[in-house]
């Protein structure tokens, strides 16, 4: 039997209309989230995200309001349903998982915010891995304070191009993604070859620029490749990319045992 997805009713702050929002498990918390798009990840976080509030009687006194997604949550709520979230996102969209910057030995999945801006610094986000050893090739960092989901992922530790799921599932980038140091657990649900039967393609987004100091800052994503016999594509935008959809979250606290 197939468990009923749990909800919250919440009510639009000085407007009348109510809306059911979805909760899921991720990392023993509650997240509420909504998908908001199409746009750039640029809109769908800055624009739309803070538009609207919400209240809901189970959280008495406080407001709903919904920030983005990390990669690692995005791809929580994307599990999920993965038939739906290829039938009604990949397939005719991209997911924007979140951000990450491209440095010159790998990619920092999930960069900081210092002054509302990201962190895009190599030698500034080299420093917050000193207290992180290296497990499995990758650097997956606790979440405290201003770091959430953050790891380096070197480029030595994932293929670009075509590849076949077990390959991307046991690369630095799919841990990374998960943040987690050991094998990929959720991404198997939508990695696999009864829903991408070619296999996965990784984007040169994903490239290390080569050149020390030199950065850029990108969206991960993913989508269908209907084109070629449906890769499931991993791609790597620019910040303004074209339009598509983003979850935002909610953080409810701890998930009811």
């Amino acid at each position: 039997m197939v468990e009923k997805q749990r909800t919250i009713t919440a009510t639009q702050i000085g407007e009348q209309s109510t809306r059911e929002f979805p909760v899921i498990e991720h990392e023993g918390r509650n997240l509420v989230f909504y998908l908001f798009g199409p746009g750039t990840h640029f809109t769908n976080v800055k624009v739309a995200m803070s538009a609207k509030r919400y209240s809901s009687p189970e959280f008495p006194g406080q407001e709903i309001d919904f920030s983005p997604a990390t990669i690692s949550q995005s791809i929580s709520i994307a599990v999920q349903n993965p038939k739906r979230t290829k039938g009604e996102i990949l397939d005719s969209r991209w997911l924007q998982l979140g951000p990450y910057v491209r440095a010159s030995e790998g990619v920092f999945l999930n960069p900081p915010r210092e002054s509302g801006e990201f962190v895009t610094d190599e030698r500034t986000l080299n420093s917050y891995l000193t207290e992180t050893e290296k497990v499995n090739g990758i650097f997956v960092v606790r979440n405290r304070e201003k770091l959430r989901d953050f790891a380096f992922v070197p480029g030595d530790t994932y293929e670009l191009g075509e590849q076949e799921h077990k390959t991307f599932l046991k690369s630095g980038l799919a841990r990374g993604f998960e943040h987690t140091q050991e094998e990929a657990k959720r991404l198997p649900k939508i990695f696999n070859s009864g829903l991408y039967p070619e296999g996965v393609f990784v984007y040169d987004g994903f490239k290390p620029t080569n050149r020390k100091g030199e950065t850029d800052l990108r969206v991960a994503g993913l989508n269908s490749d209907r084109d070629v016999d449906y890769w499931l594509v991993v791609c790597g935008y620019d910040w303004d990319g074209y339009g598509s959809c983003a979850f935002g979250v909610f953080d409810a606290g701890e998930a009811f045992l």
